[in-house]
């Protein structure tokens, strides 16, 4: 049997020169709530028929805010996931990229067309810890399997083997709940 060959991860978080970041909106709705916030895994659907390990995942929470400083209908959520971007040309690059911790906005349409699987209620110091977590977890060069759902389950491995989240948290019952949407 030959030995398993270590994988090889891209540099600088698959961030490129050319490329241009996400907006974030941290500066307008900063995560300051000391107390515990529900953390969330996000399974995102997508209009055409893919398989549920195709799907986009992320880590979310609701960063509370003032009711008069965003349309009533739309949230901001703090997101920690990795994406697939696209060249200046707008052809999807072959890595994905860890834009680090940021915040979004989030419209009804982008909640009832997706599935929000609880992960715990989480205080302020547990959030950061997380974030800082997210932001150290590195991106495997692609082989054809690992993709954004195995760099969120690293993400919550550490996470849990670090007692951020819940004693009683299991991450298999949690892969099998977003793999059945």
């Amino acid at each position: 049997m030959s030995p398993v060959a270590s994988p090889e991860y891209v540099p600088n978080m698959g961030q490129c020169d050319f490329m241009i970041p996400p907006c974030d909106i941290s500066f307008l709705y900063p995560d300051k709530e000391p107390g515990d916030v529900t953390v969330s895994l996000w399974v995102k659907y997508v209009d055409e028929p893919v398989e549920p390990t195709a799907r986009h995942w992320a880590i979310v929470w609701d960063v509370p805010h003032s009711p008069h400083s965003v349309p009533t209908s739309t949230q901001a959520f703090r997101h920690l996931h990795i994406t697939r971007e696209r060249d200046k040309k707008g052809i999807p690059c072959d890595h994905l990229t860890n834009w680090g911790p940021m915040t979004k906005a989030v419209t009804p349409d982008d909640l009832t067309r997706s599935r929000l699987i609880p992960l715990g209620d989480i205080p302020l110091a547990g959030r950061q810890r997380l974030e800082e977590i997210a932001s150290a977890t590195p991106i495997r060069v692609p082989d054809g399997a690992w993709n954004n759902q195995d760099w969120v389950l690293t993400v919550l491995e550490t996470a849990l083997d670090e007692g951020v989240l819940p004693a009683d948290f299991d991450l298999e019952e949690i892969k099998v709940c977003a793999l059945s949407f």
